[in-house]
């Protein structure tokens, strides 16, 4: 194969495994709503594609605990799954109750702006979630 086809092929090799990655998503912290109504909503992402979703009043040193998969299993739980796509972020969460899809996008990896749809009320809003590291 000749030098000039073996360029070519490395550069459509590179532009697709650089389309497939950027989002830059954090896994070494939690994603948190600025409060609301006393309260926060916390995401905290997993590289093998899980998510897992808290609200609370609690500070994050508070909640830390709650946020390892082997931890986060009790019924009341809310987790689901993720999926990156160029600079777009659409995760699934299902719980006891039912489902709420979030479709976004990050820039930077350090705030993702949502779309949230929930399946079990109708609602619709935007949310925006700041990174904080462990």
């Amino acid at each position: 194969m000749n030098q000039t086809i073996k360029i070519f092929l490395f550069f459509l090799i590179s532009m697709s495994v650089c389309s497939q990655n950027d989002v830059k998503l954090r896994f070494d912290g939690i994603y948190q709503t600025e409060q609301l109504n006393g309260s926060r909503t916390f995401l905290r992402f997993y590289e093998r594609g899980t998510v897992l979703y808290v609200t609370s009043s609690g500070e994050i040193k508070d909640l830390i605990k709650w946020f390892h998969m082997d931890e986060h299993s009790r019924s009341t739980d809310v987790r689901g799954v993720f999926q990156l796509s160029n600079n777009n972020i659409e995760l699934t969460l299902n719980s006891i109750e039912g489902k709420v899809v979030y479709k976004g996008s990050s820039e930077n990896g350090l705030n993702i702006v949502f779309n949230t749809k929930s399946f079990i009320n109708g609602n619709e809003s935007d949310k925006e979630f700041n990174f904080v590291e462990f």
